[in-house]
Parts: structure tokens; C-alpha cells; sequence
């Protein structure tokens, strides 16, 4: 928080709705010992750019059409009409903590297999370092 008492922005995402959280973390296999995270899709680091900020609070469709992993992470690449700061648009599942493994490795996985496409909802929002909604 600031000295105001209001919490930073530190991303803007597509925050998934409590449906496709549960999908993803019951359909895939995510090994028992990692951190699961399920939490977003990463538009861009810090405020709503211009392009998005009229978009905060709408929902938005992320076609999910392959699933990435490696020994720190494991993720899933996704489509959407959403621009992202990231070269390649995905969300983090999981995260190896015990093997040294970050949510910002998902952007360090080359290797990503096709699955039959499937849906998710997620919100557009600016988010603080915890994952909260501030906006």
C-alpha cells in the first residue's frame, strides 16, 4: 500500500472467474507438489495501457489451445482479441517451487503441445503484487 492506504497496480490481466480456475485445476495434470495458480492471463506490467483501460471490468473469451511445461512451470497458451506485453499470450497453471520454479518462467517454456481447444472467462482488471483486483 501506499501512504494513502491504496494498494499499488502492478499488472493488468484477464482474471479468470471461479469456472475456469476449477476447470483448469481439475482437467489437467498438474503434479501434486507444485504450487497451483490458475489466476490470470498478463496483459502488461503496471496500469491498464490505453488500448485496455476502457475494458476494466468486461469480460473477455481466452481460447486455451495448448498446454506448455517444464521442469519450474507448466502453463497453458492461450488466443484472445487481447494484446499482451508478453511474446507469447498464456497463463501459468503451476509452478515447481522446489525446483526453483517462478510464474515468470511461463514465458521461458519453447515447447508447447496442441490440446482440443477449449474456453475460459477471465475479467480485465488491474491487479496488485498479491493478485488482488484493485480496479
Amino acid at each position: 500500500m501506499d501512504l494513502n492506504g491504496s494498494s499499488k497496480v502492478a499488472y493488468t490481466a484477464a482474471v479468470l472467474d471461479e469456472k475456469s480456475i476449477n476447470f483448469l485445476k481439475n482437467n489437467l495434470q498438474i503434479p501434486d507438489y507444485w504450487t497451483v495458480y490458475c489466476h490470470h492471463f498478463t496483459i502488461n506490467l503496471g496500469v491498464a495501457n490505453n488500448a485496455i483501460k476502457n475494458m476494466i471490468g468486461s469480460n473477455v473469451i481466452l481460447d486455451v489451445v495448448a498446454i506448455g511445461k517444464n521442469e519450474k512451470v507448466m502453463a497453458v497458451k492461450i488466443e484472445t482479441v487481447i494484446s499482451s506485453a508478453n511474446a507469447i499470450k498464456h497463463i501459468t497453471v503451476a509452478v515447481n517451487k522446489n525446483a526453483g520454479g517462478k510464474p515468470v518462467y511461463s514465458n521461458q517454456i519453447t515447447n508447447w503441445v496442441p490440446i482440443d481447444p477449449f474456453s475460459l472467462i477471465g475479467k480485465i482488471a488491474e491487479c496488485d503484487s498479491q493478485g488482488n483486483i484493485i480496479n
